[in-house]
């Protein structure tokens, strides 16, 4: 069974953490007030028992005819009591207010303090509070007011209703700020999911609406550049297997054929003979050089590729390279210009780095015409660097970015002028940074190309 979705999740959540902090809320803000309430109450009474034995005290001989005028003109019940203890006057005798007083509260009376009680086990509940009258330094009896807590009970009732429609209100309205932020929070990620899952059937035409500048945008730009990178993937994936199987046949066609021509004539002419066995052998190259850049890719892959590193001089290493395809470059009518500092020796693998230059000079012969390759080794002041720079046709704009992609060539025809399965800079890229190195590309269409490559000196 499907599980519910982001939305429902989320809303939920944030729900909850709603609920989790405005219940408490609720219930701390109702002890506060019931607090208030109640000390309120308890103040109220104070300052009128303080009154009633400030009378007292001032006028002894009119103290009970004052005490009951006082008592008309309040909604308490209040009691005078003698120091003894007995009740001198009181403004409701059914209120049996003695009994509300332990032999402890009497003590504490007598002793000068005052007293202040919850009485919880009757119905209505009051609150009482008893003042000491001290006359001439001596313990002359005492006030005692009772209060029902009714009123102090429904101001609390009305107050919790308002407490409670408060929250009520807030959860109702964070509810729906809820929903409107979840739905706007969660249905980028739903198309985001359901793009990603087209991605994987194959549609990689599939574009994400980018809707904002935060993550959620960002990963909308990620998705999109994923689509992209994954179609232009595909599409040179595809262009590399139509190349290399024209690449494999070219040279297979040419062995098999000039094979059976000399097994089934005979020929006399051993220079004719030699040049068949010539081109059986420069297609036999050909091959196997195409089949070791495949066996480096695999490897690169698998990352299993080993380096034998040793300290080198990258001057004679750039030599034998230029050694090596020397002939190609006269055959086009191309001139090696090399420009050489004093270069120290620089601790890499001298076998591939052979390779680097060798895959970058025959690059640049192959895309010049005529004119001049530049070799430039400068000793900057932290690093090494070499330059190939040539005179031929240039790389568009569009493509640098592209250069050293896996499959990925400039020229899209299969010409064996331009040939290359587009696996050489692949290789050169990898094999330079696998060494520590960097390599960047600059190039003016019709003027030429400069491969730059540097070599910490640390």
């Amino acid at each position: 069974m499907k599980g519910k979705g982001i939305t429902f999740k989320l809303g939920l959540a944030i729900t909850i953490i709603i609920l989790v902090v405005l219940i408490p809320l609720g219930y701390v803000i109702n002890h506060v007030l019931q607090n208030y309430f109640i000390a309120k109450a308890y103040e109220d009474l104070s300052l009128q028992c303080q009154r009633l034995v400030d009378l007292i005290t001032n006028d002894e001989l009119n103290a009970s005819s004052m005490v009951v005028n006082t008592m008309k003109i309040t909604n308490n019940h209040v009691m005078l009591l003698d120091p003894s203890g007995k009740t001198v006057v009181q403004s409701n005798p059914e209120e049996h207010v003695h009994e509300m007083i332990s032999a402890e509260d009497w003590m504490t009376l007598q002793s000068g303090s005052f007293i202040k009680k919850q009485i919880t086990n009757t119905s209505p509940h009051f609150i009482l509070v008893g003042q000491p009258i001290i006359y001439n330094e001596k313990f002359s009896g005492s006030i005692l007011i009772l209060s029902s807590t009714e009123g102090i009970t429904e101001s609390i009732v009305q107050v919790r209703k308002f407490v409670g429609l408060s929250v009520l209100g807030a959860i109702l309205l964070a509810l729906a700020f809820t929903l409107v932020f979840v739905r706007k929070f969660s249905n980028p990620l739903i198309e985001m999911e359901k793009a990603t899952r087209r991605i994987a059937k194959g549609d990689l035409t599939v574009k994400v609406e980018e809707t904002s500048t935060d993550e959620l945008g960002s990963l909308a730009q990620a998705i999109n550049d994923l689509a992209k990178d994954l179609k232009r993937f595909q599409d040179t994936r595809s262009e590399f297997f139509s190349s290399i199987s024209h690449e494999l046949r070219t040279p297979l066609t040419y062995i098999e054929g000039y094979v059976q021509l000399l097994n089934t004539e005979t020929w006399e002419d051993k220079e004719q003979r030699k040049q068949m066995v010539h081109i059986i052998s420069s297609e036999t190259k050909r091959l196997k050089g195409l089949v070791n850049d495949l066996f480096d890719l695999a490897k690169f892959e698998e990352g299993k590729f080993e380096l034998t590193l040793e300290w080198i001089d990258l001057i004679e290493v750039i030599d034998n390279a230029m050694d090596y395809v020397n002939l190609r470059a006269e055959n086009k009518g191309i001139q090696f210009i090399l420009h050489e500092e004093n270069i120290p020796l620089l601790f890499l693998d001298g076998n591939r780095m052979q390779q680097v230059f060798i895959n970058l000079l025959d690059n640049a012969i192959r895309y010049t015409k005529d004119g001049t390759i530049t070799i430039t080794l400068s000793n900057e002041e932290s690093f090494v660097q070499i330059e190939v720079q040539d005179t031929g046709i240039g790389i568009p704009e569009e493509e640098l970015p592209f250069i050293f992609d896996r499959f990925h060539r400039v020229e899209k025809s299969r010409s064996r002028e331009h040939g290359g399965t587009g696996l050489g800079l692949a290789i050169v890229k990898r094999l330079v940074e696998l060494q520590g190195g960097t390599i960047g590309v600059t190039s003016q269409t019709g003027e030429g190309t400069t491969f730059t490559i540097e070599f910490p000196l640390s």
